[in-house]
């Protein structure tokens, strides 16, 4: 009997580690890894002159061509990120899909994207805000379902 006592009690441990080991690891990761994101807007601080008129533009998304706002993104479970080119491509040579990795760091408040670290500012079941530094400027993706 005591051994049968002791097989549950195992038992009922390793379940318990088993769903808080889930329950740890799904909240952020589930909510990146369900479905897809679409980029909805570019920013950087400081600003550039993108267009050339003289004044300096900080939101930078309206200068994408349409062939690259129609892209899509996909982060997995097994840590590949994939890029997809969506209805459009701007270069018919290119791949429909390219795919790289990422990653959670610092405790899921950082990514890294195929090396490039970035903070995760907001992520939701619907945005997903990531900043980081590049040549000097603060620039910020913003993504949505």
């Amino acid at each position: 009997m005591k051994k049968v006592i002791n097989l549950i009690t195992v038992g009922m441990l390793c379940f318990i580690v088993a769903c808080k080991k889930e329950k740890s690891e799904s909240a952020r990761m589930n909510l990146i890894t369900t479905g897809t994101w679409k980029l909805m807007g570019l920013t950087m601080q400081p600003g550039i002159d993108q267009d050339g008129d003289g004044v300096v533009d900080n939101d930078v998304f309206p200068f994408y061509d349409e062939c690259e706002k129609d892209n899509f993104y996909t982060f997995k479970r097994n840590g590949e990120y994939e890029g997809n080119e969506g209805a459009s491509k701007c270069d018919p040579s290119d791949p429909q899909v390219a795919t790289t990795q990422w990653k959670f760091t610092n405790n899921e408040r950082e990514i890294i994207i195929d090396g490039d670290r970035g903070k995760i500012e907001e992520l939701t079941s619907n945005i997903l805000v990531i900043s980081g530094e590049a040549q000097g400027q603060t620039v910020t993706f913003t993504y949505g379902r």
